[in-house]
């Protein structure tokens, strides 16, 4: 009998290499923590009897390395006959094998598993689940509640290159009673958290302008669902969370983020030179979470000024017909005085003109002088044509303004006409 048992146990230690054929885990929902689920090439098997009565039990180590809630496991496993009730337990572990009564169990109906030696990812509720705490080592424990030698579970296993850091396959011949360590090997495992309340920090804005802004925001926590809507609420007075609803802009919520996702958001017609204050709303299937109060103000600067519509600016500017520098209501100004009245709308007069009315006034002194001595009538008449030619320039308003030569002419003129005529 000792014979065949030993045989037998052989048997079961030995796994069988059996095609590489990928199935992806399904079923549980919430977080996922720890787990191994590629490079399946091999098994384990749980049976309930073996020839001497004991049943044979597996395991799979695990060391989480975050804190939290177990309440699932997925195990890629699949069956021969009818093994009946599978429970699977997590239980301490000491010196790497597991140790203890159950910390949680739960079960499910092994006559439902494939046959398909690919196997099937089967999620095994845990109720309320138990804690579990980061750098401690527990033990997921599958075995048979009834069923015949034929009966076998078989857990899908990496026999070849195993590559979980955390724990290893395990095995018992004796009902629990005593534990084998294997480290070259692995079983497929997932262990599962349950879906709780997301979370979503509030970053500062920016590409701010005088009428636009962007939103800034990070899911800091999906809560372990699918997927996360994340929606703003802004406007000119601060709100608490509580009155998230109070905002003067609410947002449409947008579908599609994770844990550590961005959700930028650009948002215009805005006020110029307004402070502004938001907040972001981030949601799951579990719950609804509103981030901390943020602020930026709009402003104007150069380098926005620039895309400014110009055609909106509306300058009225004034066009003179004559350069500024002509206007004076003073009328035209002279060293010793001022020109009569009537020539004053000439404006102005260039300080050039200045320069040309002294070489001019010499040469009429020499004209008056020749015209005295000489009694010339060709001076006299030069005289009185260049008279004649500004009283012209007078009666048909026709002043070739700013030009030096005509107003020179002008006070040559005067200038002749006060010495011959005597006033």
């Amino acid at each position: 009998m000792k014979i065949f048992r030993l045989l037998f146990v052989c048997l079961i230690l030995a796994a069988l290499v059996v095609p590489v054929i990928s199935v992806v885990p399904v079923g549980a929902t919430g977080t996922r923590f720890e787990y191994y689920i590629t490079g399946d090439d091999g098994f384990g098997q749980i049976l309930s009897v073996d020839l001497v009565d004991d049943q044979y039990w597996a395991a799979q180590t695990f060391t989480p390395a975050i804190s939290h809630t177990i309440t699932n496991v997925n195990l890629l496993l699949y069956r021969a006959n009818s093994p009946g009730t599978i429970t699977v337990s997590i239980k301490a572990t000491a010196a790497g094998v597991p140790s203890g009564a159950d910390l949680i169990s739960g079960t499910t109906d092994g006559n439902t598993l494939t046959t398909n030696t690919a196997g099937e990812w089967r999620t095994i509720s845990l109720g309320s689940g138990i804690s579990l705490t980061s750098g401690t080592q527990y033990a997921i424990v599958v075995r048979e509640a009834g069923g015949t030698i034929q009966d076998i579970v078989r857990w899908r296993s990496d026999n070849s290159s195993p590559g979980y850091a955390g724990g290893s396959y395990v095995t018992s011949a004796d009902s629990g009673s005593t534990w084998t360590a294997n480290t070259s090997r692995d079983f497929m495992f997932e262990e599962w958290s349950p879906a709780i309340v997301p979370s979503v920090a509030t970053l500062a804005a920016s590409s701010i302008t005088f009428k636009g802004a962007t939103l800034n925001s990070s899911v800091t926590s999906d809560g372990g669902d699918t997927t996360c809507q994340i929606r703003y609420g802004y406007g000119t007075t601060t709100q608490t969370a509580a009155n998230f609803e109070s905002y003067d802009v609410k947002t449409a919520w947008v579908d599609g983020y994770n844990t550590s996702d961005p959700a930028p958001l650009n948002i215009t017609s805005l006020s110029l030179q307004t402070t502004y204050y938001y907040r972001a709303q981030v949601k799951n299937s579990v719950g609804t979470v509103t981030s901390t109060n943020e602020v930026f103000f709009t402003s104007a600067t150069y380098t926005q000024l620039q895309s400014w519509d110009i055609a909106a600016l509306d300058y009225d500017l004034p066009i003179p017909d004559q350069p500024p520098e002509m206007y004076d209501e003073s009328g035209p100004q002279f060293p010793g005085g001022t020109l009569p009245d009537e020539v004053s709308d000439a404006g102005e007069v260039p300080r050039s003109v200045f320069w040309t009315i002294i070489p001019t006034l010499i040469l009429c002194l020499i004209g008056i002088g020749i015209f005295q001595v000489t009694g010339s009538l060709v001076v006299q008449a030069g005289v009185l044509i260049t008279l004649m030619i500004v009283v012209m320039a007078l009666l048909l308003h026709v002043w070739p303004l700013y030009l030096a030569i005509p107003t020179t002419i002008e006070a040559a003129a005067i200038t002749l006409s006060s010495k011959i005529y005597g006033y």
